[in-house]
């Protein structure tokens, strides 16, 4: 399996962040993301800065990211081309991705854990500073992906744990060897790859499977707290009157998500980003009638709040979400025809 002909050898694209220009660094991310998401910058686009390298293994596509501060939001528009038909595995090696599903569930990966993400959900999520490997895997691959899709669509392993050790030292193994791998051992990679993660996902789907009428419970409720986030007063209370059950066990469905306030808190927040991103300038509401709106009854108090959850303040959203980029030139550099390269790779094999 070593020193294969460079002319057999496992298709790779690489950019470097010293390779492309500052000013066309967001537009390369931008082309390469595009199949599966949208990305804005959380910091001045102009020192923006990324660099991936993806290698081809049959349908799988091995990825290492480097990327700084972004938002990802994956939209109806993706699912209706296709997009829907993937889900990902991901190890940061530093930084982290927090955010929300459009179902609710929270959406927390970081660099103390392997997390699967079933892509055929809408999401918005913020990406600090990252170093990120990932692989994107068609659904069809993944034995228990209705499974997936229905019941955990985020979830994750500890990298110190038995199950997440084993994983982490198979994907990186492979990861070492693919510069020198040659096309004919891509088969028994990918193969291999997938049976392992196909048993290691067995036993931690059969553990979701008997948790499924409880992760019903914690759905209906979400759902209820977020249908009533304008209400000051939804919460354990509310919670217990409508589902007939003890606080005890309102604080133990809650306790993942840090508690029922936590999760109203998290909600209302997310609900006023996204209302201030769809706010044109001319028209915009005022900060506090948004935080008004959504729960929040001191507007001081919501700032902080908001600069703590995104790292922005409440006034920056609006700007970051509608400014515009200098239009591409050299359209025919190098860097240009390998990332659209990559993004139909995205596009074919996701």
């Amino acid at each position: 399996m070593n020193g294969a002909s460079p002319f057999n050898r496992i298709p790779v694209i690489h950019l470097s962040t010293e390779e492309i220009p500052p000013e066309h660094q967001l537009e390369v991310w931008q082309q390469i993301a595009s199949p599966l998401f949208d990305v804005i910058p959380m910091k001045n686009m102009r020192s923006f800065s990324c660099s991936v390298t993806s290698y081809l293994v049959e349908q799988l596509t091995f990825n290492h990211t480097t990327f700084d501060r972004t938002q990802f939001t994956r939209t109806s528009r993706h699912l209706s081309n296709h997009g829907s038909d993937c889900i990902t595995l991901q190890y940061y090696c530093s930084g982290q991705m927090q955010g929300n599903l459009e179902s609710g569930v929270q959406l927390q990966m970081a660099s103390d854990r392997l997390s699967i993400h079933d892509f055929a959900h809408p999401y918005t999520g913020i990406g600090e500073t990252n170093n990120q490997f990932s692989v994107v895997i068609p659904r069809h691959l993944i034995a228990a992906h209705e499974q997936i899709y229905k019941h955990c669509p985020v979830f994750s392993w500890s990298v110190n744990l038995a199950v997440g050790r084993v994983l982490t030292h198979a994907w990186l193994t492979i990861w070492e060897n693919l510069p020198n791998l040659s096309q004919t051992d891509a088969p028994a990679i990918a193969q291999g790859f997938i049976g392992l993660l196909n048993g290691v996902l067995s036993t931690k789907l059969d553990m979701a499977t008997r948790a499924q009428v409880e992760l019903s419970t914690i759905d209906a409720m979400k759902g209820y707290l977020q249908a009533n986030l304008h209400r000051i007063s939804v919460g354990v209370e509310s919670l217990c009157e409508v589902f007939h059950c003890s606080r005890a066990t309102v604080y133990r469905l809650f306790k993942a998500e840090g508690g029922v306030q936590t999760y109203v808190r998290e909600q209302r927040l997310n609900r006023c980003y996204q209302d201030l991103q769809k706010s044109p300038p001319s028209s915009r509401k005022t900060i506090s009638e948004i935080a008004s709106k959504w729960g929040f009854s001191d507007a001081a108090a919501f700032s902080r709040l908001f600069r703590k959850r995104y790292g922005m303040s409440p006034s920056d959203v609006n700007v970051s979400s509608r400014a515009t980029i200098t239009p591409m030139v050299d359209t025919q550099a190098s860097y240009w025809s390998r990332s659209d390269r990559l993004k139909q790779w995205l596009e074919n094999y996701s």
